[in-house]
Protein backbone atom coordinates (compact mmCIF):
# COMPACT_ATOMS: atom_id res chain seq x y z
CA UNK A 1 0.00 0.00 0.00
CA UNK A 2 2.97 2.27 0.32
CA UNK A 3 3.63 1.81 -3.37
CA UNK A 4 -0.01 1.65 -4.56
CA UNK A 5 -2.08 3.64 -3.22
CA UNK A 6 -5.30 1.61 -4.64
CA UNK A 7 -4.50 -2.01 -3.75
CA UNK A 8 -6.93 -3.72 -2.47
CA UNK A 9 -6.82 -5.87 0.67
CA UNK A 10 -6.26 -9.85 0.08
CA UNK A 11 -8.97 -10.02 2.77
CA UNK A 12 -10.00 -11.78 5.97
CA UNK A 13 -9.28 -15.47 5.22
CA UNK A 14 -6.09 -15.13 3.44
CA UNK A 15 -4.68 -13.13 6.36
CA UNK A 16 -5.71 -15.88 8.58
CA UNK A 17 -4.04 -18.43 6.30
CA UNK A 18 -0.87 -16.20 6.07
CA UNK A 19 -0.96 -15.79 9.86
CA UNK A 20 -1.28 -19.94 10.42
CA UNK A 21 1.70 -20.32 8.11
CA UNK A 22 3.53 -17.84 9.51
CA UNK A 23 3.03 -19.02 12.96
CA UNK A 24 3.90 -22.70 11.99
CA UNK A 25 7.26 -22.09 9.93
CA UNK A 26 8.21 -20.26 13.61
CA UNK A 27 6.91 -23.17 15.58
CA UNK A 28 8.72 -25.65 13.38
CA UNK A 29 11.67 -23.77 13.35
CA UNK A 30 11.45 -23.98 17.49
CA UNK A 31 10.94 -27.49 17.01
CA UNK A 32 14.14 -28.09 15.02
CA UNK A 33 16.65 -25.95 16.91
CA UNK A 34 15.04 -27.93 20.28
CA UNK A 35 15.64 -31.45 18.70
CA UNK A 36 19.01 -30.12 17.64
CA UNK A 37 19.99 -29.09 20.98
CA UNK A 38 19.19 -31.98 22.27
CA UNK A 39 20.93 -34.00 19.72
CA UNK A 40 24.12 -32.82 21.81
CA UNK A 41 23.18 -32.23 25.04
CA UNK A 42 24.74 -35.77 26.15
CA UNK A 43 28.54 -36.64 26.04
CA UNK A 44 29.09 -40.44 25.48
CA UNK A 45 32.18 -42.66 25.55
CA UNK A 46 33.13 -46.21 24.75
CA UNK A 47 36.80 -47.36 26.29
CA UNK A 48 39.05 -50.41 25.00
CA UNK A 49 42.22 -51.45 26.10
CA UNK A 50 45.06 -53.55 24.31
CA UNK A 51 47.84 -54.94 25.76
CA UNK A 52 51.70 -53.14 23.95
CA UNK A 53 54.14 -55.53 24.32
CA UNK A 54 56.65 -52.90 25.19
CA UNK A 55 58.78 -53.67 28.90
CA UNK A 56 61.40 -52.08 31.08
CA UNK A 57 64.48 -51.57 28.20
CA UNK A 58 62.37 -52.34 25.18
CA UNK A 59 62.78 -48.95 22.73
CA UNK A 60 58.93 -47.85 20.97
CA UNK A 61 58.71 -45.59 17.80
CA UNK A 62 55.67 -44.28 17.62
CA UNK A 63 54.41 -43.06 14.47
CA UNK A 64 51.20 -41.17 12.88
CA UNK A 65 49.46 -42.73 9.77
CA UNK A 66 47.17 -41.01 7.43
CA UNK A 67 45.13 -43.01 4.61
CA UNK A 68 45.90 -41.72 1.28
CA UNK A 69 42.35 -42.31 0.20
CA UNK A 70 41.46 -39.63 2.24
CA UNK A 71 44.45 -36.90 3.02
CA UNK A 72 48.37 -37.65 2.86
CA UNK A 73 49.60 -35.17 5.45
CA UNK A 74 49.05 -36.69 9.69
CA UNK A 75 48.14 -33.30 11.04
CA UNK A 76 45.66 -32.92 13.92
CA UNK A 77 43.07 -29.93 12.45
CA UNK A 78 39.92 -31.08 14.56
CA UNK A 79 37.00 -30.51 11.78
CA UNK A 80 35.19 -32.94 10.81
CA UNK A 81 34.60 -33.41 6.66
CA UNK A 82 32.43 -35.57 4.44
CA UNK A 83 34.67 -38.20 2.05
CA UNK A 84 34.00 -40.96 0.13
CA UNK A 85 34.89 -44.65 0.68
CA UNK A 86 36.60 -47.53 -1.97
CA UNK A 87 32.80 -47.76 -2.69
CA UNK A 88 31.81 -44.69 -3.08
CA UNK A 89 29.64 -44.49 -0.19
CA UNK A 90 29.70 -41.49 2.22
CA UNK A 91 31.44 -41.06 5.56
CA UNK A 92 32.03 -38.56 8.40
CA UNK A 93 35.97 -38.22 8.30
CA UNK A 94 38.04 -36.59 11.11
CA UNK A 95 41.82 -35.91 12.20
CA UNK A 96 40.73 -34.93 15.82
CA UNK A 97 43.00 -37.58 17.49
CA UNK A 98 44.52 -36.64 20.17
CA UNK A 99 47.71 -38.70 21.79
CA UNK A 100 48.85 -38.66 25.39
CA UNK A 101 51.86 -40.75 26.89
CA UNK A 102 51.82 -41.43 30.31
CA UNK A 103 54.27 -43.40 32.45
CA UNK A 104 53.54 -46.82 34.47
CA UNK A 105 54.90 -49.40 37.19
CA UNK A 106 53.50 -52.18 35.45
CA UNK A 107 55.68 -54.71 33.65
CA UNK A 108 54.34 -54.66 29.95
CA UNK A 109 52.89 -50.96 28.21
CA UNK A 110 49.07 -50.26 26.95
CA UNK A 111 47.01 -48.92 24.79
CA UNK A 112 43.22 -46.79 25.52
CA UNK A 113 41.77 -46.02 23.08
CA UNK A 114 38.74 -43.55 24.26
CA UNK A 115 35.97 -42.43 21.61
CA UNK A 116 33.70 -39.85 22.49
CA UNK A 117 30.70 -38.59 20.73
CA UNK A 118 27.35 -36.43 21.72
CA UNK A 119 23.67 -37.72 21.52
CA UNK A 120 20.18 -36.94 22.57
CA UNK A 121 21.03 -39.13 25.87
CA UNK A 122 23.53 -40.80 27.43
CA UNK A 123 22.97 -44.28 25.51
CA UNK A 124 22.65 -42.43 22.39
CA UNK A 125 26.16 -41.00 22.74
CA UNK A 126 27.53 -43.82 23.91
CA UNK A 127 26.71 -45.90 20.88
CA UNK A 128 27.62 -43.28 18.71
CA UNK A 129 31.08 -42.82 20.02
CA UNK A 130 31.55 -46.74 19.60
CA UNK A 131 30.30 -46.46 15.59
CA UNK A 132 33.59 -44.32 15.29
CA UNK A 133 35.84 -46.21 13.52
CA UNK A 134 39.50 -46.02 14.58
CA UNK A 135 42.69 -48.50 14.19
CA UNK A 136 46.26 -48.73 15.44
CA UNK A 137 49.27 -51.23 13.71
CA UNK A 138 52.02 -52.40 16.05
CA UNK A 139 55.19 -54.64 14.07
CA UNK A 140 56.82 -56.49 16.75
CA UNK A 141 60.15 -56.99 14.05
CA UNK A 142 60.76 -53.17 14.22
CA UNK A 143 58.67 -52.49 17.69
CA UNK A 144 56.80 -49.78 15.82
CA UNK A 145 53.39 -48.60 16.73
CA UNK A 146 51.12 -46.76 13.61
CA UNK A 147 48.60 -44.86 15.41
CA UNK A 148 46.07 -43.57 13.03
CA UNK A 149 45.87 -39.95 12.31
CA UNK A 150 42.05 -39.88 11.23
CA UNK A 151 38.55 -41.85 12.18
CA UNK A 152 35.87 -42.66 10.37
CA UNK A 153 31.76 -42.83 11.08
CA UNK A 154 29.10 -43.76 8.78
CA UNK A 155 27.44 -40.78 7.53
CA UNK A 156 24.12 -42.04 9.38
CA UNK A 157 25.52 -41.09 12.40
CA UNK A 158 25.83 -37.02 11.99
CA UNK A 159 28.15 -34.44 12.70
CA UNK A 160 28.40 -35.16 16.90
CA UNK A 161 31.71 -34.40 17.92
CA UNK A 162 33.26 -37.34 17.05
CA UNK A 163 36.57 -37.41 18.72
CA UNK A 164 39.67 -40.55 19.67
CA UNK A 165 41.75 -40.30 22.74
CA UNK A 166 45.02 -42.08 22.21
CA UNK A 167 46.94 -42.94 25.61
CA UNK A 168 49.87 -44.67 25.13
CA UNK A 169 51.17 -46.11 28.73
CA UNK A 170 54.78 -47.52 28.51
CA UNK A 171 56.85 -48.68 31.59
CA UNK A 172 59.39 -47.19 33.68
CA UNK A 173 62.72 -47.62 31.93
CA UNK A 174 61.36 -48.17 28.74
CA UNK A 175 62.80 -45.79 25.52
CA UNK A 176 60.37 -43.68 23.42
CA UNK A 177 61.06 -42.45 19.97
CA UNK A 178 58.69 -40.35 18.29
CA UNK A 179 58.11 -39.21 14.91
CA UNK A 180 57.92 -35.88 13.51
CA UNK A 181 54.45 -35.96 12.75
CA UNK A 182 53.24 -36.54 16.05
CA UNK A 183 53.66 -33.02 17.24
CA UNK A 184 50.07 -31.46 16.39
CA UNK A 185 48.49 -34.54 17.90
CA UNK A 186 50.16 -34.19 21.60
CA UNK A 187 50.20 -30.42 21.98
CA UNK A 188 48.48 -31.02 25.47
CA UNK A 189 48.66 -28.52 28.63
CA UNK A 190 49.07 -30.22 32.28
CA UNK A 191 45.59 -31.23 32.83
CA UNK A 192 46.30 -34.58 30.31
CA UNK A 193 49.41 -35.29 32.08
CA UNK A 194 51.30 -35.90 28.65
CA UNK A 195 55.13 -36.68 29.40
CA UNK A 196 55.79 -36.49 25.66
CA UNK A 197 56.63 -32.60 25.47
CA UNK A 198 56.39 -30.77 22.09
CA UNK A 199 60.15 -30.45 20.99
CA UNK A 200 60.68 -33.98 22.28
CA UNK A 201 60.25 -35.49 18.96
CA UNK A 202 63.00 -37.29 17.32
CA UNK A 203 64.69 -38.22 20.16
CA UNK A 204 65.10 -40.98 22.33
CA UNK A 205 63.37 -40.76 25.55
CA UNK A 206 63.96 -42.86 28.83
CA UNK A 207 60.77 -43.13 30.41
CA UNK A 208 60.74 -41.58 34.18
CA UNK A 209 58.46 -41.97 36.93
CA UNK A 210 55.97 -39.58 35.37
CA UNK A 211 58.36 -37.55 33.46
CA UNK A 212 61.08 -38.59 30.26
CA UNK A 213 64.88 -38.05 29.92
CA UNK A 214 66.27 -37.38 26.64
CA UNK A 215 68.96 -39.91 26.35
CA UNK A 216 70.82 -37.61 23.65
CA UNK A 217 70.87 -34.26 24.76
CA UNK A 218 73.64 -32.64 26.01
CA UNK A 219 73.15 -32.23 29.97
CA UNK A 220 75.59 -29.71 32.57
CA UNK A 221 77.18 -31.17 35.31
CA UNK A 222 75.98 -30.29 38.78
CA UNK A 223 78.36 -27.89 39.38
CA UNK A 224 77.43 -25.97 35.59
CA UNK A 225 73.93 -25.88 37.75
CA UNK A 226 75.38 -24.72 40.96
CA UNK A 227 76.61 -21.86 39.52
CA UNK A 228 73.40 -20.96 37.06
CA UNK A 229 71.21 -21.82 40.22
CA UNK A 230 72.05 -20.34 44.01
CA UNK A 231 69.62 -20.05 46.70
CA UNK A 232 71.22 -16.84 47.91
CA UNK A 233 68.96 -15.37 51.26
CA UNK A 234 66.19 -17.51 50.88
CA UNK A 235 65.38 -16.38 47.55
CA UNK A 236 66.80 -17.51 43.69
CA UNK A 237 69.67 -16.25 41.74
CA UNK A 238 70.25 -16.92 38.52
CA UNK A 239 73.78 -16.17 36.80
CA UNK A 240 75.46 -17.05 33.62
CA UNK A 241 79.19 -16.87 32.75
CA UNK A 242 79.04 -13.22 31.37
CA UNK A 243 77.89 -12.14 34.43
CA UNK A 244 74.57 -11.00 34.03
CA UNK A 245 72.05 -12.62 36.66
CA UNK A 246 68.58 -12.38 37.93
CA UNK A 247 67.89 -12.27 41.89
CA UNK A 248 64.03 -12.85 42.75
CA UNK A 249 63.87 -13.00 47.07
CA UNK A 250 61.58 -11.30 49.82
CA UNK A 251 63.23 -7.84 48.71
CA UNK A 252 62.28 -7.84 45.29
CA UNK A 253 64.00 -8.45 41.90
CA UNK A 254 66.88 -7.27 40.16
CA UNK A 255 68.34 -7.77 37.09
CA UNK A 256 71.54 -7.08 35.51
CA UNK A 257 72.89 -8.02 32.39
CA UNK A 258 76.49 -7.64 31.04
CA UNK A 259 76.71 -4.23 30.43
CA UNK A 260 76.49 -3.11 33.91
CA UNK A 261 72.57 -2.15 32.88
CA UNK A 262 70.04 -2.71 36.16
CA UNK A 263 66.70 -2.73 36.53
CA UNK A 264 65.40 -3.06 39.87
CA UNK A 265 61.66 -3.86 41.33
CA UNK A 266 61.41 -3.55 45.45
CA UNK A 267 59.20 -1.70 48.06
CA UNK A 268 60.51 1.96 47.31
CA UNK A 269 59.79 1.28 43.68
CA UNK A 270 61.76 1.09 40.22
CA UNK A 271 65.16 2.16 39.36
CA UNK A 272 66.17 1.64 36.35
CA UNK A 273 70.14 2.49 35.25
CA UNK A 274 71.70 2.09 31.73
CA UNK A 275 75.48 2.71 31.36
CA UNK A 276 77.29 3.29 28.12
CA UNK A 277 80.93 4.67 27.40
CA UNK A 278 79.59 7.86 26.74
CA UNK A 279 77.05 8.54 29.16
CA UNK A 280 74.60 7.14 31.84
CA UNK A 281 70.61 7.38 32.59
CA UNK A 282 69.26 6.49 35.68
CA UNK A 283 65.34 6.90 36.57
CA UNK A 284 63.86 6.45 39.93
CA UNK A 285 59.98 6.00 40.13
CA UNK A 286 58.77 5.55 43.90
CA UNK A 287 60.30 6.64 47.18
Amino acid sequence: KMLISNLKSIGTPAKIVLFVLWLGSIIGLGILGIRQATETAFDGEYINEYTLPVRTGDTLNIKMVSNDKYEYDARRRGRLDIKYDENDEKLIYSTDVRLIVRSTTDSIGRIVIEKRAEGSDYLAAKDRAQAINYDYNYDSATSSLGLNAYLTTDFENKYRDQEVEVIVYLPIGSVLYADDNTYSFHRNDSYYRDILDNGDEEKYLIIEDGATRCLECPEKTSEEWEDDWTDKDGGVYIKNENGEYIKIDEDGLKIQDDDGDKLIIDEDGIEIESKDPNDSINIKIGN
